[in-house]
């Protein structure tokens, strides 16, 4: 039992060190945002200086300050939480130190070779295979979009009539009835 609430706390600590990592990612996010927004055309809102060039300067390098003091604390605790788990024993150290999640069917002495999930539960299934359909949406949009232009120019040209072999002479107000 006390080694249970042992480990429960273990766990709660962790995830308060995790939550705190967390926070500092929001920061991290706004300090680089505010570090692009010194570089647009806005100028900062808090800027004392009668200079805007001097107070995007300023802005840029107090937030570039901040963005790096707190990526540096961020990578150091997450190693700091990564070396821990190792520690506990919560996670593996590395990815081939860790063992195949067995699916139990019945007895667990009877598991199959097809009863291991493998490949992070996405089994046999080829990433490459999967990638290279990944286009359908785009190639079917682009079929729209020439098919679209085709009718368009067809429109336009049936309008002009066919008097210059098959050229159709199109001036921009011809373009722009058609769309």
């Amino acid at each position: 039992m006390a080694e249970e609430q042992s480990f429960k706390a273990k766990r709660a600590q962790r995830i308060q060190a995790l939550s705190a990592i967390e926070e500092d990612v929001a920061s991290l996010l706004r300090a680089a945002g505010n570090s692009i927004s010194a570089l647009s055309s806005n100028p900062p809102s808090e800027s004392n200086s009668t200079d805007p060039t001097e107070a995007r300067k300023a802005a840029f390098t107090t937030n570039a300050t901040a963005y790096f003091k707190l990526f540096s604390r961020i990578q150091s605790a997450l190693q700091t939480e990564s070396e821990a788990l190792q520690d506990e024993g919560l996670i593996p150290a590395k990815a081939a130190d860790a063992r195949p999640v067995v699916i139990e069917k019945g007895d667990p002495s009877t598991n199959k070779a097809d009863d291991v999930i493998t490949a992070g539960g996405l089994g046999n299934l080829d990433i490459g295979w999967l990638n290279s359909r990944g286009d359908e949406v785009g190639r079917r949009k682009e079929e729209e979009v020439w098919k679209e232009a085709r009718e368009m120019l067809e429109g336009i040209k049936e309008r002009k009539g066919n008097t210059h072999n098959g050229d159709v002479e199109m001036d921009n107000a011809d373009i722009e009835d058609g769309i």
